[in-house]
């Protein structure tokens, strides 16, 4: 954990609106700083072909992972005001998980691991807000990737339980104690020290956005683990609506019961 990660926690209220301008700071610069690289190369070498595409690639990503961090930010001071609505509709679960599992497939592909996906024996439908879930999901996949320590797999699973859609993300890496399952939820929350560096960016506010859109969907979001070095399973319910035996224009939800596997080396 980073100086400027430790000074926000445990610091007195009066002290917390600096710690926290001073973790944004610290956390935007990184990106920042290979964008400046970029910019300057370009002045340097104008007329590279090969140059001026390999710098763009660079401000793109890293002006993406800025607009991520401040949309989360943003997120955050919604939620915490109350002020953040819900674009409510009938949304299938398995469009949820897929569009979830391509954005951090990718990332799980960079660091040689395999996420496997095993869709629900039937069509389960939600009453909820499809980015605000995807968004959920999201967060839950790539904290698996980032905690999964030398693990390297990563299991999703959708299936109906009683009256709700439940999506769980299990991965096979760091795990956790008991006593920290319900502090990882909290706002800026961060791992323990042995977390590796890398595995520690960010501002410590992914799970806190999940658990609170899952509440907002009147579900839950809860982990579990058998302790450290046994993998954790985060479960996502969400209500799910009344089965019809019908789904009009959403045949493309049908899905059997076998396993769909991004295998992915390093």
């Amino acid at each position: 954990m980073n100086a400027a990660r430790k000074a926000v926690i445990g610091k007195a209220p009066g002290d917390a609106h600096s710690q926290y301008v001073a973790l944004v700071a610290h956390e935007l610069r990184g990106p920042l700083m290979p964008i400046l690289s970029a910019a300057a190369i370009l002045r340097q070498r104008p007329f590279d072909p090969e140059m001026i595409e390999s710098c763009a690639a660079i401000i793109d990503r890293q002006a993406r992972i800025i607009s991520r961090r401040v949309d989360d930010l943003m997120d955050v001071s919604r939620a915490q005001r109350g002020v953040f609505a819900l674009q409510r509709a009938r949304i299938a679960i398995a469009d949820v998980v897929r569009q979830a599992v391509e954005m951090v497939a990718p990332l799980a592909e960079q660091r040689g691991m395999t996420m496997t996906v095993s869709p629900a024996a039937e069509p389960i439908e939600v009453d909820g807000d499809d980015g605000r879930l995807v968004q959920a999901l999201q967060n839950l996949l790539g904290n698996a990737v980032k905690f999964n320590g030398g693990g390297r797999e990563i299991h999703v699973r959708a299936r109906r339980e009683n009256e709700n859609a439940v999506v769980t993300v299990t991965d096979s890496g760091i795990g956790l104690e008991a006593a920290e399952i319900e502090s990882i939820f909290a706002l800026f929350a961060q791992r323990e020290p042995d977390v590796s560096a890398h595995a520690n960016r960010g501002l410590g506010i992914g799970l806190y956005l999940a658990r609170t859109f899952a509440e907002a969907h009147g579900g839950s979001l809860t982990a579990a683990s058998a302790g450290r070095g046994l993998g954790s399973t985060f479960t996502l319910r969400i209500p799910a609506l009344e089965s019809d035996f019908e789904f009009p224009g959403n045949a493309h939800i049908q899905s059997d019961s076998r396993s769909l596997s991004f295998l992915t080396t390093a």
